[in-house]
Formats: C-alpha cells, structure tokens, sequence
C-alpha cells in the first residue's frame, strides 16, 4: 500500500506493519489467507474457499463485498476495489470515479491490476482493457 505493507505467511495468517490510520491493518483475525493486495487506505485478502476480507476504509463501501465469491485475484485502486472471479468475471465496488466500477462488459479476463483511479484487464486472448483513466 502507499503506506502500509502486507506480507503473506505460510500457514494463512497476515502480517502488516506500516501507517494504521484507516484500519488498514486490522488482519489478526483473517484465517487461510491465500491472496493479498493492500492499496494506500486498504487491505484485501482471498481465503481458501474464495472469499474476500477487507480492512480499512470504508467512505465509498469499498468493504462492502460479502456478497463476492469464488474470488481468484484482487487489487485495490483509490476507493475501489476489483475482484476476478473464476469464471472470468470481474466485480467492483466503491469510488466510480471515470467509470471504473462499471465492469459488467469484461469477459474472459484472465488478469487484473488496479492504479489510482484506472485498473487494467487482460483476457484470454491477451487484449488489455483499462477501465477508468490516470488522473490528470
């Protein structure tokens, strides 16, 4: 994350060390951990049954993804968080700036990576799509 670090033990558990301010570091209680991503205000993990935890702040519900499962990748933009699903589907919650949670058009995504207030998908057929845009 911009202030804050996760790491990843072998037995599921996540260390973080780093600036607390938002929560983003409230992981003790996460168990069978097998992904994480951190971004500046936010901590996210994948369990072994595909669920997503996420700590820290919540001003644009981007914490909010209970409803998300069979999860295979995460990443944490600038109030946003985007989540890959099994199937090839993507999910998104929290801050839209420029349009970037609105992600019912990808299919086939096969990796994501999330920025500021843009993320990129790539699918099955190696085409990059970026949803949302750089700040300017």
């Amino acid at each position: 994350g911009g202030h804050h670090l996760t790491a990843l033990c072998e037995d599921g558990r996540v260390f973080t060390a780093g600036y607390n301010i938002y929560g983003q570091m409230e992981t003790k209680e996460w168990k069978d951990i097998i992904y994480t991503a951190s971004g500046t205000r936010n901590t996210a993990g994948i369990d072994k049954y595909r669920k997503v935890h996420v700590a820290g702040d919540n001003f644009y519900g981007q914490c909010n993804v209970d409803d998300w499962s069979d999860i295979v990748s995460v990443d944490i933009g600038d109030g946003f968080i985007v989540g890959l699903k099994s199937n090839g589907t993507v999910v998104a919650k929290g801050r839209s700036i420029y349009n970037v949670c609105n992600v019912e058009d990808l299919k086939n995504i096969v990796y994501i990576d999330a920025s500021d207030t843009y993320f990129v998908a790539i699918d099955s057929k190696n085409n990059k799509i970026i949803k949302g845009r750089m700040r300017e």
